[in-house]
């Protein structure tokens, strides 16, 4: 099938209303993971329509193939430019069982429910992809680790970061309440 016609074609889109894949993937973007991703802090860096065209495409390259064989490399925003506990910190706050809760009200179409040859693997394209497309300026979550990661013993603010993007600076354990987030401590440790 050509490109035209996959992107016209009519598909169950929410388990109940036929419409063209164009259609349901910009109601995914836009009622669906852009509002995700939000509640979670972070912000796409692309506009929505781009991030449609971006998801179409991926989903249409990869049609027929598994998630180990996939190919995203397109579109990508912040490759490279953003540390890996960055990344690690994302795949942290939006775990497996926050996907699977998005999926199980968002992942009711063709390319991505459960029941289609590749759908589990483009589930996992989806959620890999959103990383690349999120805006380390405009994404509170970032911006709260790094403020995090820049705090010091002595109560001043220093840049965290070293020539291998690690932190530069480690926390005790007097640093905080019972009830801060470990995996902060854990990550300004490292």
């Amino acid at each position: 099938m050509n490109w035209e016609d996959w992107l016209y074609e009519d598909i169950v889109f929410d388990g109940l209303v036929t419409c063209p894949r164009w259609k349901a993937i910009k109601l995914f973007v836009r009622d669906g993971l852009v509002p995700f991703l939000k509640r979670h802090g972070y912000v796409i860096g692309v506009t929505e329509q781009q991030l449609c065209s971006n998801l179409a495409t991926g989903l249409f390259v990869n049609a027929k193939k598994s998630c180990l064989e996939s190919n995203w490399k397109f579109g990508q925003v912040n490759v490279g430019s953003l540390p890996e506990y960055q990344r690690l910190h994302y795949f942290h706050t939006v775990d497996s069982d926050e996907w699977d809760n998005f999926w199980t009200a968002w992942g009711k179409w063709d390319d991505v429910c459960e029941e289609s040859q590749y759908g589990s693997d483009r589930r996992y394209d989806i959620q890999d992809y959103c990383w690349s497309q999120l805006s380390p300026t405009l994404s509170p979550e970032i911006q709260n680790l790094e403020d995090v990661l820049s705090y010091s013993e002595d109560g001043g603010r220093h840049y965290m970061g070293n020539s291998s993007g690690a932190a530069s600076h480690a926390y005790t354990a007097s640093n905080y309440g019972k009830n801060d987030d470990v995996y902060l401590r854990e990550a300004a440790e490292y």
